[in-house]
């Protein structure tokens, strides 16, 4: 089941039909809706992370408005989008896998909420 966490309130879930441990070759996609779709996210991602474990919604609560200074067990990507400007958000963990903005993609000045 692959569950959608907005602003620290459960949005959504799918169930996956089938899946495979492997993987594929293929990139991450954020705020697209397939590879050859002309559908965009219209809105703003800030601090999208990414875990390979179930999570306690109240745990999801508690630290939605926080930026994590250490990533912690299963969290397996994080992008702050904290970057000046440019085009490439830094993964926060240690096996980073930097994020590339395309199209009109662009970072806001917006400030974290606290």
């Amino acid at each position: 089941v692959l569950n959608m966490w907005i602003d620290g309130v459960h949005r959504g879930y799918f169930y996956v039909p089938a899946y495979s441990t492997a993987g594929n070759t293929l990139p991450l996609q954020i705020g697209r809706n397939g590879a050859t779709s002309a559908k965009y996210w219209q809105g703003k991602i800030d601090d999208l992370r990414i875990w390979n474990i179930a999570r306690r919604g109240t745990d999801i609560a508690a630290a939605f408005r926080s930026e994590l200074t250490e990533p912690p067990p299963g969290l397996i990507a994080n992008w702050t989008f904290n970057e000046a400007g440019g085009s490439t958000s830094q993964d926060a963990i240690v096996v980073r896998a930097d994020a590339g903005l395309q199209g009109a993609a662009r970072f806001s000045e917006d400030v974290h909420p606290q």
